[in-house]
């Protein structure tokens, strides 16, 4: 594991709501953007404002890391793992 995706986790109507709301206020409070994995059709990790490294992990065209779909104790978990050794 090179590092888990951290953040808040709410629910996709909400995350819906944020996004909006973050767009609007871009540059202002401290916020820079918006920050959010979907999990799956209903939950989202909105790592805008409490968030870790992870969130400033961007696309690539010669993708180095996948994200498997993991639940460790009934809770959803999104980590991204190398797809070669290190």
């Amino acid at each position: 594991m090179v590092i888990e995706y951290a953040g808040e986790v709410i629910r996709a109507v909400l995350a819906d709501q944020r996004e909006k709301r973050y767009e609007a206020t871009s540059g202002r409070r401290g916020v820079g953007g918006c920050y959010m994995f979907r999990i799956d059709d209903n939950l989202v990790v909105d790592a805008t404002l409490k968030g870790n490294a992870a969130r400033f992990i961007n696309h690539s065209c010669d993708v180095s890391t996948y994200i498997p779909h993991t639940t460790y104790t009934n809770v959803n978990h999104a980590n991204y793992l190398h797809t070669h050794k290190l």
